[in-house]
């Protein structure tokens, strides 16, 4: 007895129901060959199977694809979560720097102000002692004045 050959069904959408539509084998086989190449161009690994009759061979070689193709994808995940977590501990770093020259900058604002506040206070006491000095000029003149014209 003859075996039938193997179709491969591809899929087709008809208001939202999966509905099974075979295909030529002819069509499969270049395209399957085509998405092997693609694959093995894109992500390097080889995806050349050996050619044997029987489905459990198609299955296997399959199999194994999908296996191929899942660790390529672990390998990204972690390439990707590797990446985010430079990018993270590099933007942390950052955070962390920007910090410090904030506390560094409120210190030396603080500090200034400091300085000012003392200033402001040594021209104000100046101020007044200058004051207090030329009140007692005026007191002096007056008596002088008094002393020689009389008192007015």
């Amino acid at each position: 007895m003859k075996k039938p050959p193997v179709r491969l069904l591809s899929v087709c959408r008809y208001e939202n129901s999966v509905v099974p539509r075979p295909r030529k084998d002819t069509r499969t086989d270049r395209t399957v060959d085509q998405f092997k190449a693609l694959l093995t161009a894109q992500s390097g690994i080889n995806f050349h199977t050996v050619k044997t009759d029987g489905m459990q061979s198609e299955v296997r070689q399959l199999q194994n694809m999908i296996s191929a193709l899942r660790d390529e994808l672990e390998k990204a995940r972690i390439t990707e979560d590797e990446r985010l977590r430079k990018a993270l501990s590099a933007a942390d770093g950052e955070n962390m720097q920007l910090r410090t020259t904030i506390v560094a900058l409120r210190d030396e604002i603080e500090r200034r102000q400091s300085d000012f506040r003392k200033e402001l206070e040594g021209i104000q006491l100046a101020h007044q002692k200058e004051m207090m000095q030329l009140q007692e000029t005026i007191v002096e003149l007056r008596r002088t004045l008094e002393k020689t014209f009389g008192p007015t």
